[in-house]
């Protein structure tokens, strides 16, 4: 694969990632709620509520989300703790689908390809071209634990009722709106406007991190970086 193609589908990789990071209120965990629970462990806001497990899951810190915005590509984001994380997704290059993983472990950056069950450490050029530091810390969910509640319903999407709660992130003020379905299962979030609606129902998944999912480069082969100075990944996709 020329450089060309692996710029292209760096690029897209990348869109594809901070359009799911716009699904709602991410970024850095710079403020901690003071107002916790001592029964759950959460935040009272979320005390009684449908995001509660949900919540509880994020603040153990060890977590996984699968995402799409509507009408997007599906991205996972994982981390175990503050040294393990990883991000995944599939892009289409000349027709030719391509998944992609960006994986953070113990300070280190490593651009997987699954498929080819091969990976390569990230040189010092390539994650500051492509603000690997700045996407990863765009991509987590921690913030959503410094929300407020502010109301819940019922919407009907696509003929099917599910119950809702909105929440307000004033660190970065936005209202999110969760969706759950019968079953209390969260399906979607989006971004309540103005007006009290929602745009776009951006399926959402979040549930516990298995810690073997950081395993899998013990069984994949490692394309070593010759110099610091060069793209290594090209070595890797071809």
């Amino acid at each position: 694969m020329n450089m060309k193609k692996l710029q292209k589908i760096l690029s897209l990789l990348l869109a594809a990632f901070m359009m799911i990071s716009c699904l709602a209120a991410c970024g850095d965990k710079d403020e901690e709620s003071d107002d916790k629970s001592e029964s759950s462990g959460v935040p009272t806001a979320f005390e009684g509520k449908l995001l509660e497990p949900y919540i509880k899951i994020i603040l153990s810190g060890s977590y996984t989300y699968e995402a799409t915005q509507e009408g997007g590509t599906p991205v996972t984001y994982a981390k175990d703790g503050d040294d393990k994380i990883l991000l995944t997704t599939e892009v289409t290059v000349e027709d030719e689908p391509v998944t992609l993983t960006i994986m953070y472990i113990d300070g280190k950056y490593y651009v997987v390809l699954p498929a080819q069950k091969a990976y390569t450490e990230a040189t010092s050029k390539e994650i500051k071209k492509y603000n690997l530091a700045d996407l990863f810390s765009s991509m987590t969910l921690d913030n959503f634990a410094n929300s407020s509640f502010v109301a819940s319903g019922t919407e009907t999407i696509d003929g099917t009722d599910y119950q809702y709660e909105d929440y307000y992130s004033a660190l970065v003020q936005i209202t999110n709106r969760f969706y759950f379905d019968s079953d209390d299962n969260l399906v979607y979030v989006g971004k309540v406007n103005k007006n009290n609606k929602v745009k776009a129902h951006n399926s959402i998944k979040i549930y516990e991190t298995n810690s073997s999912t950081f395993d899998i480069l013990s069984s994949y082969d490692l394309v070593d970086s010759s110099s610091d100075t060069t793209e290594t990944t090209t070595s890797l996709i071809g």
